[in-house]
């Protein structure tokens, strides 16, 4: 399941602001509520907007938050064009979706949402989040690829490096070093592959 948090302000007289995390309704008051307006609010100041057309607004961030603001034809309670904000990030395990169930899990929640808070949203809206997550996705993706690379090589290295130095000593043998460095490189790849996330 994707984690979410829907976000929605001048929602009505009786109730300002709503805030939704996986289902579950959380006071804009509570702790919680605060972290999720912070992070929205650290996300406007300090992220990159991705995209900005069709009332869709996406903002992200290298470690593969992500904000989305929807605007929607229905008035908010002062008379303004009613937003619904999303926000999220990326699963770190990415095996634990692939990019098709994690659009769907999205677009489910948004949907059920948008239906529960009476603030349609338009098919062009989710072709554009589409996009944008897309994009999101195959950063953070082509990301972990390249620190995998790097952390095979540092694994790798670094005894053979150790190794080659020990091999300088009077009193350990050179091959015998760089054999038990060899071995422990290798077994440092096995380990590094075998807690890595796919990417």
């Amino acid at each position: 399941m994707a984690c979410l948090a829907f976000y929605v302000q001048n929602f009505n007289k009786d109730i300002p602001t709503v805030i939704f995390k996986n289902s579950r309704r959380i006071e804009a008051s509570e702790g919680e509520g605060q972290d999720i307006i912070r992070k929205i609010d650290d996300l406007a100041l300090h992220g990159s907007e991705l995209v900005n057309e069709s009332n869709v607004r996406i903002i992200h961030k290298k470690n593969a938050e992500f904000y989305v603001e929807l605007i929607t034809e229905q008035l908010d309670v002062s008379d303004r064009p009613a937003k619904i904000g999303i926000y999220g990030r990326k699963p770190s395990l990415s095996w634990e979706y692939s990019f098709e169930d994690w659009v769907f899990d999205i677009f489910d929640r948004v949907k059920e949402f948008s239906i529960e808070v009476d603030r349609s949203v338009k098919q062009e809206q989710l072709r554009i989040i589409r996009s944008g997550l897309k994009s999101i996705y195959y950063q953070h993706k082509i990301k972990a690829q390249v620190m995998l690379i790097v952390k095979l090589a540092l694994g790798s290295f670094i005894p053979i490096l150790v190794g080659l130095l020990l091999g300088i000593s009077p009193f350990i043998d050179v091959k015998s070093s760089l054999f038990l460095s060899g071995i422990i490189g290798i077994n440092n790849i096995f380990l590094i592959l075998l807690i890595q996330d796919k990417v």
